[in-house]
């Protein structure tokens, strides 16, 4: 396939400058369509200032459409590496999501071969296979490795030391990307999609970037709505996670797979009351001492039985179906799959994706795990923004010392734009389990918590494989305004999307159609 190159007028830094830009083609079938093998000197690339990128074949991803992978320079010391993948049906129709992996300090790019994307790695580390399941079925997809130091994103000196500056380079890169690299896609709805740490990293990005939008900050996303965000076993508030570990071990609701003995829930129930009451100080307080404070408590009286599990090797924290002969990652990932540290560090891998000299990339920068979770914000919830997102960008509840919004009547927020959210979660993950997540949001305050928090039943949801065949995926329930929707994953753990590919590709299909129901 013959590539096209435009020349199209960038404005950059007050100056007037004309530049090569990537035109990918545009598909209208309605079904997958394979590229053919090209030479990779036939590939388009392109350049500009501060970015580069360069069109991608099977060779680094059989992906059933055209992708492009590039970097941008955020900063003399940053450089920010990207991977776009068209949509496999009428790309120009479809939305652009943007898939995070959490960590803190793990690289999107593994989730993208190992979870959402359109391939994977073969057994032998040095190829890739099609994946018939992807979330490109349903959209363009656009991984971004970060913070900077993670995965092949670089930085030299100090790391990003908290989802302030973290956001600040999200926002940066993504501008660059949509307004710069790939305008054509600058208009379509933009979706925000995090995994596990994702759930900090997520409702912070995209109130920031509502927050721009509003003031018409310099920094904003100029054209590019934000229609919704989507949070897969996602860390949001660690008070509810803990106290979700006693209806996960100690009631018969499902799944059921490993109950407590009665000291022990005894000692869970008697515990649970102060887990909640701190939890609540935490989140009126928005001070991380006091955050830190109740994790410590929720930890040493509620997680403590299950992590004993994890230290006598049993069961993983991530599934707990699966011992843990290697803590602390131990049941993640077990896909088949092969490793995809082996086969981004090969270097005729690295030359086709841009590099000109070596990259060491590891899945986890340990280095910027060590570092954040040595600072006790790391325990501050995310609440605070998902209400923010969820009331339209405006503020009912305290926010502490960073403000993002201010004061407004029930009414005005009520008639404010949402911004949607989709949670999903796997049913046999402990450290984001979902009978916690269901407590999160039970209780999350916005203008529709009465009547989500009234929907008690879960109601359960369906999905088609390949072969026609209807399969049960999980549970769920919603705000009837479909601004709001929680799914349960059956026969998954941590990793949902890479556990059942098929039934989390086809639930964030239809929940991005807008059907407002996932039955």
């Amino acid at each position: 396939m013959v590539s096209l190159v435009a020349t199209v007028v960038l404005l950059f830094a007050g100056v007037q400058l004309s530049v090569p830009m990537l035109i990918p083609s545009r598909p209208g079938h309605q079904v997958p369509i394979r590229i053919e093998s090209s030479s990779y000197s036939s590939l388009a690339s392109a350049s500009g200032p501060g970015w580069m990128v360069h069109e991608q074949d099977e060779h680094t991803c059989d992906a059933g459409s055209r992708n492009f992978a590039g970097r941008v320079n955020i900063s003399d010391t940053k450089s920010m590496f990207f991977w776009f993948f068209e949509s496999r049906q009428r790309p120009n129709e479809r939305p652009v999501t943007v898939w995070l992996n959490g960590g803190p300090g793990a690289s999107s790019t593994s989730g993208m071969y190992g979870e959402v994307g359109p391939c994977t790695i073969n057994k032998d580390h040095d190829g890739t296979v099609f994946s018939e399941y992807s979330w490109t079925n349903h959209s363009n997809l656009l991984i971004i490795d970060q913070p900077a130091g993670v995965g092949l994103s670089t930085v030299r000196g100090a790391l990003p030391a908290g989802l302030l500056e973290a956001s600040a380079d999200f926002e940066a890169t993504l501008k660059v990307i949509l307004e710069n690299i790939l305008p054509q896609y600058a208009s379509n709805p933009l979706y925000i999609a995090g995994e596990s740490y994702g759930g900090q990293y997520v409702p912070y990005f995209a109130a920031d970037i509502v927050r721009h939008q509003k003031e018409s900050s310099p920094h904003r996303l100029l054209n590019t709505p934000l229609a919704g965000i989507i949070l897969v076993n996602a860390l949001v508030d660690n008070s509810w996670l803990s106290l979700g570990q006693y209806e996960l071990f100690c009631t018969d609701n499902e799944p059921n797979v490993l109950r407590f003995n009665e000291t022990v829930c005894d000692a869970m129930a008697a515990a649970a009351p102060e887990c909640e009451r701190l939890g609540a100080l935490c989140r009126t307080s928005d001070d991380p001492y006091i955050c830190l404070a109740a994790a410590e408590f929720c930890m040493e009286n509620l997680d403590i039985y299950f992590q004993a599990e994890v230290d006598a090797l049993r069961r993983s924290p991530y599934d707990f179906r699966r011992d843990c002969p290697d803590p602390p990652l131990c049941g993640v990932g077990d896909n088949g799959m092969g490793s995809t540290e082996k086969f981004l560090n090969r270097p005729e891998i690295q030359t086709r994706l841009g590099f000109d000299s070596p990259v060491n990339f590891i899945p986890i920068n340990f280095d910027m795990n060590t570092l954040w979770a040595s600072n006790p914000a790391i325990f501050l919830p995310a609440t605070k923004y998902l209400t923010y997102l969820l009331d339209g960008g405006n503020r009912l509840h305290s926010f502490g010392a960073r403000n993002v919004g201010g004061e407004h009547s029930n009414a005005s927020v009520a008639a404010a734009a949402s911004v949607p959210v989709l949670v999903i979660n796997g049913e046999y993950d402990v450290g984001c389990n979902a009978p916690g997540t269901l407590l999160t949001y039970d209780h999350l305050p916005w203008h529709g918590q009465a009547a989500f928090r009234a929907t008690r039943s879960l109601d359960p949801w369906y999905w088609t494989d390949v072969n026609g065949q209807v399969h049960k995926g999980g549970l769920w329930k919603g705000a009837a305004s479909g601004t709001l929707a929680i799914a349960t994953v059956h026969d998954a753990g941590h990793m949902a999307p890479g556990d059942q590919r098929g039934a989390v590709a086809a639930l964030f299909g239809r929940w991005i159609a807008g059907s407002g129901s996932l039955g």
